[in-house]
């Protein structure tokens, strides 16, 4: 029995007529009914299966082709230790599920990592440097600009973070960095170089509370160092002044002579303290710096990681086959519909959308003519 699906428009809800008149409401008011026969539907499917394997074999072979054209790709990684935990049972506690890994870290942890790598800073870096390498006993060099084919800043940046994977493990909190080309040893390079400008950060440019204090110090002890040479530098000077200040008895002289005696003390005093002070902040800030740990350096790949051309092709032949299929009961419907009983049924659906969408109807009618037109009859 052919299944029959109904359309009614839902702004005809509440007039509806009471159940004796239903049949007479049906045939003269908005309901739209298209039957679907399966078993029909089915029939074409097999009148048409030489279109449809032609349609799946040709999407296929396209796709093979394409695949095999592309290039093999191989991926360099490297992965580093965390760094930078608050005691020796947190990592013990994360790997239980007590908490997360990146609770336990300070403000100098390999937690930032990640989020350092992928920085506009490090990537543009990685992508302007000029990469020297061996690959089938041919020595190359280029950048990831020429190697992308990109010269745009932004869409540079985009392709290159594409390539290139930084994840962390949510337990152990360990770090594992993938940069994926066609070259093996232009990957491992890169790899390298974004080690290389991680390092360059956390030594040079990461800011942190003991280095801010190390340049604070830093800047006290030139100031101080300058207020004690002028204060030694005016004593220097009322000596020069008054020659016999050793054996004098003048209560004048040896007044401001303890006055400048005292501001030189007391400018020595700080000035010591304030050296001292900045010896041990530089090496708290030493202390301070995030430490790269490797555990493993960038490899050199050997087997490609894409593309899964078998896979590929069969997931294509697959998709192509069912959405012939899916265009053939589409188009099927549609000429039922325009040609057979439900004619009726169809016009008053259009002439509703038309209704409903006067522009859109006016548009189909434009390319429809215009269709008629271009193709004789």
């Amino acid at each position: 029995m052919p299944r029959k699906v109904t359309f009614r428009d839902p702004n005809m809800q509440s007039a509806l007529p009471d159940p004796a008149h239903q049949d007479e409401f049906t045939s003269s008011g908005p309901a739209y009914r298209f039957e679907i026969n399966v078993p029909e539907l089915g029939r074409l499917i097999l009148a048409r299966r030489r279109l449809l394997a032609c349609i799946t074999v040709g999407v296929t072979l396209i796709t093979a082709v394409y695949m095999f054209l592309m290039p093999n790709l191989y991926t360099s990684t490297a992965s580093i230790l965390p760094s930078g935990m608050t005691d020796d049972f947190s990592a013990i506690r994360s790997l239980v599920g007590f908490e997360g890994p990146r609770s336990s870290y300070d403000e100098n942890s390999s937690a930032m990592f990640p989020v350092i790598l992928s920085s506009d800073l490090i990537v543009d870096s990685v992508a302007r440097t000029a990469y020297t390498f061996m690959h089938k006993e041919r020595e190359r060099t280029m950048t990831l600009a020429d190697y992308l084919g990109i010269d745009n800043p932004d869409r540079l940046r985009r392709a290159v973070q594409a390539i290139t994977s930084v994840t962390a493990d949510q337990r152990t909190g360990e770090i594992y960095v993938g940069v994926e080309t066609k070259y093996p040893e232009l990957s491992q390079a890169v790899v390298g170089n974004y080690l290389a400008r991680l390092e360059d950060f956390n030594l040079y440019k990461r800011r942190s509370q003991a280095r801010d204090n190390e340049r604070y110090l830093a800047r006290q002890v030139e100031a101080v160092k300058g207020e004690l040479q002028a204060a030694e530098d005016s004593l220097e000077a009322f000596q020069m002044t008054n020659l016999d200040w050793a054996g004098s008895g003048s209560p004048e002289i040896l007044k401001e002579l303890g006055r400048w005696q005292r501001e030189v003390d007391a400018k020595s005093a700080t000035y010591t303290m304030l050296v001292r002070e900045h010896e041990m902040a530089k090496l708290d800030a030493q202390k301070d710096v995030p430490i790269v740990r490797l555990l493993d350096a960038p490899s050199l790949p050997t087997m490609k990681s894409g593309p899964f051309r078998r896979t590929i092709i069969i997931l294509s032949g697959m998709v192509s086959f069912f959405l012939a299929v899916f265009t053939l009961i589409v188009w099927h419907l549609v000429h039922q519909v325009q040609t057979g009983p439900q004619k009726d049924d169809y016009d008053a659906l259009r002439r509703d959308i038309t209704q409903a969408f006067p522009r859109a109807g006016k548009l189909a009618n434009r390319i429809k003519t215009s269709i008629a037109t271009k193709i004789p009859v």
